[in-house]
Protein backbone atom coordinates (compact mmCIF):
# COMPACT_ATOMS: atom_id res chain seq x y z
CA UNK A 1 0.00 0.00 0.00
CA UNK A 2 1.29 3.61 -0.69
CA UNK A 3 2.50 5.81 2.04
CA UNK A 4 2.98 2.46 4.35
CA UNK A 5 5.43 2.67 6.71
CA UNK A 6 7.91 -0.12 5.93
CA UNK A 7 10.25 -1.72 8.34
CA UNK A 8 13.69 -1.83 7.33
CA UNK A 9 15.83 -4.60 9.02
CA UNK A 10 19.61 -4.40 8.77
CA UNK A 11 21.87 -7.36 8.64
CA UNK A 12 25.53 -7.67 9.28
CA UNK A 13 27.77 -10.58 8.25
CA UNK A 14 31.35 -10.88 8.67
CA UNK A 15 33.03 -13.50 6.61
CA UNK A 16 36.02 -14.29 3.60
CA UNK A 17 35.55 -15.37 0.20
CA UNK A 18 35.17 -18.71 0.56
CA UNK A 19 32.13 -18.44 2.96
CA UNK A 20 30.33 -15.69 0.96
CA UNK A 21 28.75 -18.87 -1.10
CA UNK A 22 27.39 -19.70 2.35
CA UNK A 23 26.34 -16.23 3.59
CA UNK A 24 24.08 -16.39 0.28
CA UNK A 25 22.17 -19.52 1.86
CA UNK A 26 21.44 -17.95 4.67
CA UNK A 27 20.15 -15.20 3.15
CA UNK A 28 17.84 -16.67 0.54
CA UNK A 29 16.25 -18.48 3.81
CA UNK A 30 16.22 -14.75 5.05
CA UNK A 31 14.09 -13.59 1.95
CA UNK A 32 12.07 -16.52 1.84
CA UNK A 33 10.33 -15.56 4.69
CA UNK A 34 9.88 -11.93 4.76
CA UNK A 35 7.01 -9.96 4.74
CA UNK A 36 5.64 -7.47 2.02
CA UNK A 37 6.17 -4.70 4.43
CA UNK A 38 10.26 -5.61 5.15
CA UNK A 39 13.03 -3.88 3.63
CA UNK A 40 16.02 -6.03 4.14
CA UNK A 41 19.62 -4.63 4.04
CA UNK A 42 22.35 -6.89 4.26
CA UNK A 43 25.85 -5.85 4.97
CA UNK A 44 29.34 -8.06 4.51
CA UNK A 45 32.30 -7.20 6.12
CA UNK A 46 34.80 -8.46 5.25
CA UNK A 47 38.89 -8.00 3.78
CA UNK A 48 39.57 -10.29 0.52
CA UNK A 49 36.12 -10.85 -1.24
CA UNK A 50 36.78 -10.91 -4.87
CA UNK A 51 34.75 -8.21 -7.04
CA UNK A 52 33.24 -11.02 -8.68
CA UNK A 53 32.01 -12.61 -5.91
CA UNK A 54 30.09 -8.82 -5.01
CA UNK A 55 28.79 -8.49 -8.25
CA UNK A 56 27.02 -12.31 -7.90
CA UNK A 57 25.34 -11.35 -4.95
CA UNK A 58 24.71 -8.08 -5.71
CA UNK A 59 22.99 -8.57 -9.35
CA UNK A 60 21.28 -11.48 -7.29
CA UNK A 61 19.70 -9.59 -4.73
CA UNK A 62 18.90 -6.94 -6.88
CA UNK A 63 16.53 -8.95 -9.14
CA UNK A 64 15.16 -9.79 -5.61
CA UNK A 65 14.49 -6.25 -4.62
CA UNK A 66 17.12 -6.17 -2.04
CA UNK A 67 20.38 -4.14 -1.49
CA UNK A 68 23.93 -5.62 0.22
CA UNK A 69 26.74 -3.22 1.19
CA UNK A 70 30.01 -5.01 0.89
CA UNK A 71 32.72 -2.88 3.64
CA UNK A 72 36.14 -3.80 3.86
CA UNK A 73 37.77 -3.21 7.54
CA UNK A 74 40.85 -4.98 7.09
CA UNK A 75 42.75 -1.66 8.04
CA UNK A 76 40.53 -1.51 10.80
CA UNK A 77 41.85 -4.32 13.05
CA UNK A 78 45.48 -4.94 14.10
CA UNK A 79 45.51 -9.05 13.59
CA UNK A 80 48.21 -9.17 16.50
CA UNK A 81 45.81 -8.93 18.67
CA UNK A 82 43.53 -11.66 18.15
CA UNK A 83 43.58 -14.92 18.79
CA UNK A 84 42.68 -17.62 15.91
CA UNK A 85 43.06 -21.50 15.77
CA UNK A 86 41.72 -24.42 13.86
CA UNK A 87 38.55 -23.29 11.52
CA UNK A 88 38.28 -19.95 12.96
CA UNK A 89 38.80 -16.66 11.42
CA UNK A 90 40.24 -13.01 11.43
CA UNK A 91 36.62 -12.44 10.05
CA UNK A 92 34.82 -13.84 13.64
CA UNK A 93 35.97 -10.44 15.36
CA UNK A 94 34.53 -8.24 12.90
CA UNK A 95 31.09 -8.21 14.37
CA UNK A 96 32.88 -5.86 17.31
CA UNK A 97 33.35 -3.18 14.34
CA UNK A 98 29.35 -3.14 13.76
CA UNK A 99 28.46 -0.20 16.37
CA UNK A 100 31.09 2.15 14.90
CA UNK A 101 30.41 1.40 11.60
CA UNK A 102 26.96 1.95 11.45
CA UNK A 103 26.25 4.47 14.09
CA UNK A 104 23.10 5.83 12.67
CA UNK A 105 21.15 2.75 13.26
CA UNK A 106 19.07 1.99 16.14
CA UNK A 107 19.52 -1.80 15.82
CA UNK A 108 21.31 -4.09 13.87
CA UNK A 109 20.96 -8.13 14.07
CA UNK A 110 24.45 -9.72 13.64
CA UNK A 111 24.16 -13.32 12.14
CA UNK A 112 26.89 -16.15 10.97
CA UNK A 113 26.89 -17.74 8.08
CA UNK A 114 25.75 -21.30 8.94
CA UNK A 115 22.56 -20.12 10.02
CA UNK A 116 19.19 -20.57 8.40
CA UNK A 117 15.87 -18.78 8.97
CA UNK A 118 13.05 -21.03 9.60
CA UNK A 119 10.26 -18.46 9.94
CA UNK A 120 10.21 -14.18 9.58
CA UNK A 121 13.83 -12.66 10.49
CA UNK A 122 12.00 -9.28 11.49
CA UNK A 123 9.86 -10.42 14.45
CA UNK A 124 12.92 -10.57 16.60
CA UNK A 125 13.50 -6.49 16.14
CA UNK A 126 9.94 -6.37 17.94
CA UNK A 127 10.92 -8.69 20.31
CA UNK A 128 13.83 -7.00 21.56
CA UNK A 129 13.26 -3.90 23.75
CA UNK A 130 16.19 -1.46 24.44
CA UNK A 131 14.20 0.45 26.48
CA UNK A 132 16.15 -0.18 29.41
CA UNK A 133 19.14 1.42 28.12
CA UNK A 134 22.15 -1.10 30.65
CA UNK A 135 21.16 -3.40 28.01
CA UNK A 136 24.04 -3.53 25.01
CA UNK A 137 22.78 -6.36 23.12
CA UNK A 138 20.56 -9.50 23.29
CA UNK A 139 21.27 -12.98 21.83
CA UNK A 140 19.64 -16.75 23.29
CA UNK A 141 21.75 -18.44 25.98
CA UNK A 142 24.59 -20.96 25.05
CA UNK A 143 24.85 -24.66 26.48
CA UNK A 144 26.34 -25.06 30.20
CA UNK A 145 28.21 -27.51 31.94
CA UNK A 146 30.77 -27.54 34.71
CA UNK A 147 33.91 -27.18 32.70
CA UNK A 148 32.13 -24.18 30.70
CA UNK A 149 30.75 -23.06 34.55
CA UNK A 150 34.62 -23.40 35.60
CA UNK A 151 36.11 -21.59 32.91
CA UNK A 152 34.21 -18.29 32.52
CA UNK A 153 34.48 -18.42 36.83
CA UNK A 154 38.54 -18.63 36.04
CA UNK A 155 39.74 -17.63 33.20
CA UNK A 156 36.82 -14.58 31.85
CA UNK A 157 36.03 -13.81 35.43
CA UNK A 158 32.44 -14.08 34.91
CA UNK A 159 29.49 -16.28 35.60
CA UNK A 160 28.09 -18.45 33.20
CA UNK A 161 24.25 -17.86 33.90
CA UNK A 162 24.24 -15.20 31.05
CA UNK A 163 26.58 -16.47 28.20
CA UNK A 164 24.80 -16.40 25.51
CA UNK A 165 25.93 -17.36 21.72
CA UNK A 166 27.22 -14.90 19.79
CA UNK A 167 26.11 -16.20 16.14
CA UNK A 168 23.39 -14.42 16.57
CA UNK A 169 22.96 -11.15 18.28
CA UNK A 170 20.67 -7.93 18.08
CA UNK A 171 22.51 -4.89 18.70
CA UNK A 172 21.42 -1.93 20.69
CA UNK A 173 24.04 0.64 18.31
CA UNK A 174 23.46 4.06 20.17
CA UNK A 175 24.83 2.14 23.62
CA UNK A 176 27.38 0.60 22.45
CA UNK A 177 28.73 3.70 20.78
CA UNK A 178 28.26 5.43 24.28
CA UNK A 179 30.13 2.84 26.07
CA UNK A 180 33.29 2.67 23.33
CA UNK A 181 32.12 -1.02 22.69
CA UNK A 182 35.12 -1.37 19.90
CA UNK A 183 37.88 0.03 22.11
CA UNK A 184 36.32 -2.48 25.60
CA UNK A 185 36.91 -5.42 23.22
CA UNK A 186 40.69 -4.63 21.76
CA UNK A 187 41.60 -3.68 25.78
CA UNK A 188 39.90 -7.28 26.80
CA UNK A 189 41.98 -8.94 23.62
CA UNK A 190 45.23 -7.22 24.96
CA UNK A 191 45.16 -8.96 28.54
CA UNK A 192 43.65 -12.12 27.55
CA UNK A 193 46.07 -13.98 25.29
CA UNK A 194 43.85 -16.97 24.46
CA UNK A 195 40.25 -17.44 24.34
CA UNK A 196 38.55 -21.00 24.41
CA UNK A 197 35.52 -19.60 22.38
CA UNK A 198 37.54 -16.63 20.60
CA UNK A 199 34.99 -14.24 19.76
CA UNK A 200 31.83 -15.68 22.08
CA UNK A 201 34.48 -15.19 25.12
CA UNK A 202 35.02 -11.78 24.34
CA UNK A 203 31.25 -10.76 23.88
CA UNK A 204 30.01 -11.95 26.52
CA UNK A 205 33.00 -10.97 29.49
CA UNK A 206 32.81 -7.49 27.79
CA UNK A 207 28.75 -7.52 27.91
CA UNK A 208 28.60 -8.98 31.03
CA UNK A 209 25.90 -7.31 33.13
CA UNK A 210 24.44 -5.72 29.82
CA UNK A 211 22.77 -9.28 28.34
CA UNK A 212 19.57 -9.33 27.19
CA UNK A 213 18.61 -13.06 26.88
CA UNK A 214 15.83 -14.09 24.42
CA UNK A 215 14.02 -16.99 24.68
CA UNK A 216 15.32 -20.08 22.98
CA UNK A 217 13.15 -20.61 19.57
CA UNK A 218 14.56 -17.19 18.70
CA UNK A 219 18.05 -18.80 17.73
CA UNK A 220 19.65 -22.02 18.91
CA UNK A 221 21.92 -24.79 17.31
CA UNK A 222 21.74 -28.26 16.15
CA UNK A 223 24.00 -29.67 19.05
CA UNK A 224 22.12 -27.89 21.74
CA UNK A 225 18.40 -29.16 20.25
CA UNK A 226 19.91 -32.61 20.39
CA UNK A 227 21.11 -32.17 24.39
CA UNK A 228 17.66 -30.53 25.01
CA UNK A 229 15.80 -34.05 23.84
CA UNK A 230 18.44 -36.25 25.14
CA UNK A 231 18.96 -37.21 21.73
CA UNK A 232 22.03 -37.35 19.94
CA UNK A 233 22.28 -35.32 16.82
CA UNK A 234 22.13 -38.10 14.11
CA UNK A 235 19.05 -39.04 15.90
CA UNK A 236 16.93 -35.71 15.27
CA UNK A 237 13.97 -35.36 12.82
CA UNK A 238 12.84 -32.44 10.81
CA UNK A 239 10.41 -31.77 13.08
CA UNK A 240 12.73 -31.61 16.24
CA UNK A 241 14.50 -28.63 14.35
CA UNK A 242 11.45 -25.81 15.23
CA UNK A 243 13.00 -22.45 15.85
CA UNK A 244 13.31 -19.34 14.52
CA UNK A 245 17.12 -19.79 13.75
CA UNK A 246 18.74 -22.76 12.91
CA UNK A 247 22.55 -22.46 13.95
CA UNK A 248 24.53 -25.25 12.50
CA UNK A 249 27.17 -24.00 14.73
CA UNK A 250 29.64 -27.43 15.01
CA UNK A 251 28.15 -29.43 12.26
CA UNK A 252 28.87 -27.43 8.80
CA UNK A 253 25.88 -28.41 6.25
CA UNK A 254 28.41 -28.20 3.15
CA UNK A 255 29.95 -31.51 4.82
CA UNK A 256 27.71 -33.13 6.89
CA UNK A 257 26.34 -36.71 6.23
CA UNK A 258 23.48 -36.38 8.45
CA UNK A 259 21.13 -35.56 5.05
CA UNK A 260 17.66 -34.97 7.25
CA UNK A 261 19.11 -32.71 10.16
CA UNK A 262 21.00 -30.99 6.90
CA UNK A 263 17.75 -30.56 4.59
CA UNK A 264 16.28 -27.05 6.52
CA UNK A 265 19.63 -25.96 4.81
CA UNK A 266 20.00 -27.37 1.62
CA UNK A 267 16.18 -26.64 0.47
CA UNK A 268 17.56 -22.75 0.02
CA UNK A 269 20.96 -23.87 -2.00
CA UNK A 270 19.23 -24.04 -4.98
CA UNK A 271 18.21 -20.25 -4.80
CA UNK A 272 21.88 -19.22 -4.34
CA UNK A 273 23.66 -17.77 -7.15
CA UNK A 274 26.64 -19.91 -5.79
CA UNK A 275 24.54 -23.18 -5.88
CA UNK A 276 27.01 -24.74 -8.19
CA UNK A 277 30.07 -24.42 -6.15
CA UNK A 278 28.48 -25.12 -2.57
CA UNK A 279 27.59 -28.79 -4.51
CA UNK A 280 30.93 -29.27 -6.09
CA UNK A 281 32.40 -28.53 -2.53
CA UNK A 282 30.15 -30.65 -1.28
CA UNK A 283 32.83 -33.64 0.08
CA UNK A 284 30.24 -36.76 0.32
CA UNK A 285 29.54 -36.82 -3.64
CA UNK A 286 33.18 -36.76 -4.29
CA UNK A 287 32.80 -39.80 -6.56
CA UNK A 288 29.84 -37.96 -8.46
CA UNK A 289 30.35 -34.31 -8.28
CA UNK A 290 32.74 -33.94 -11.54
CA UNK A 291 30.09 -35.52 -13.28
CA UNK A 292 27.09 -33.22 -12.16
CA UNK A 293 29.63 -30.00 -12.11
CA UNK A 294 29.93 -30.63 -16.02
CA UNK A 295 26.37 -30.74 -16.84
CA UNK A 296 25.97 -28.24 -14.73
CA UNK A 297 28.65 -25.82 -16.61
CA UNK A 298 27.41 -26.81 -19.78
CA UNK A 299 23.79 -26.07 -19.11
CA UNK A 300 22.07 -29.02 -19.79
CA UNK A 301 20.48 -29.12 -16.15
CA UNK A 302 19.25 -26.49 -13.90
CA UNK A 303 20.98 -26.10 -10.70
CA UNK A 304 17.27 -27.25 -8.83
CA UNK A 305 17.66 -30.45 -10.95
CA UNK A 306 21.00 -31.00 -9.90
CA UNK A 307 20.47 -30.58 -6.28
CA UNK A 308 17.48 -32.94 -6.14
CA UNK A 309 20.10 -35.42 -8.36
CA UNK A 310 22.92 -35.17 -5.50
CA UNK A 311 20.65 -35.65 -2.41
CA UNK A 312 19.25 -38.28 -4.33
CA UNK A 313 22.99 -39.77 -4.41
CA UNK A 314 23.81 -38.89 -0.89
CA UNK A 315 20.34 -40.18 0.65
CA UNK A 316 21.27 -43.68 -1.58
CA UNK A 317 24.79 -44.14 -0.05
CA UNK A 318 23.40 -43.30 3.70
CA UNK A 319 20.87 -46.05 3.17
CA UNK A 320 23.89 -48.29 2.10
CA UNK A 321 26.01 -47.22 4.96
CA UNK A 322 23.13 -47.93 7.78
CA UNK A 323 22.51 -51.48 6.19
CA UNK A 324 26.62 -52.20 6.46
Amino acid sequence: MSGEKRKKIPVVFAVNDNYLKYTSITIASILDHRRYDEDYIFYVLHQDITVLHQKMLEKWLENLNTTVKFINVANRVDSRLLYISGYVTEETYYRILIPELFPELEKAIYMDCDIVCLSNLGDIMDAVDFKDNDIWLSGTLASRNENRNTYCQEHLGIPSETYIFAGMLVLNIPRLCEVKFEKKCFDFLKEKKWLKQHDMDLINAVCFGHIQVLEQHWHTTVGAIAYSREKNVEQLKIDDLQCCMLHYATLKPWTSELIEVMLPYWRYVYKSPFASEIVEAYRIVSDTKKHFSDMCVRNEIAISFLLRLVLETVKSKMKKWRKQ
